[in-house]
């Protein structure tokens, strides 16, 4: 049976309180995010020229977690073993889509631009 919550009421003849639903908050609507310029700053950019791999790798970690875009690294041409090291450490870091080497007129493949998750 069915019956209207004001023809309800307890034994001592109390009418219970209506029951007020709250009403829902306005939705938020955040903007989609903007495509941010790939642009090349000395805070994205890791100059590891002269480094040795190890000490190389504990640089780009901490730079790859407090990226927010793509990351430049300069390792430089030399023997190519810090190169070698580096885009070995990309290829197996969580963060990092993909990575490739600098335009020419960046820095060619003596520098390698990580893009960041």
């Amino acid at each position: 049976m069915n019956v209207k919550l004001q023809d309800v009421e307890s034994l001592d003849g109390q009418k219970p309180e209506p029951i007020v639903k709250p009403k829902p908050a306005a939705a938020v609507v955040t903007p989609p995010p903007q495509n941010v310029p790939e642009i090349r700053t000395s805070q994205n950019t890791i100059d590891l020229r002269g480094k040795r791999v190890a000490d190389a790798e504990y640089i780009l970690d901490k730079a790859i977690s407090e990226a927010t875009g793509p990351v430049w690294i300069i390792h430089g041409y030399g023997t190519g073993k810090l190169r070698q090291g580096v885009h070995a450490f990309l290829q197996h870091h969580p963060r990092v889509k993909h990575y490739e080497p600098a335009e020419q007129a960046d820095g060619g493949t003596g520098v390698t631009i990580a893009y960041i998750n």
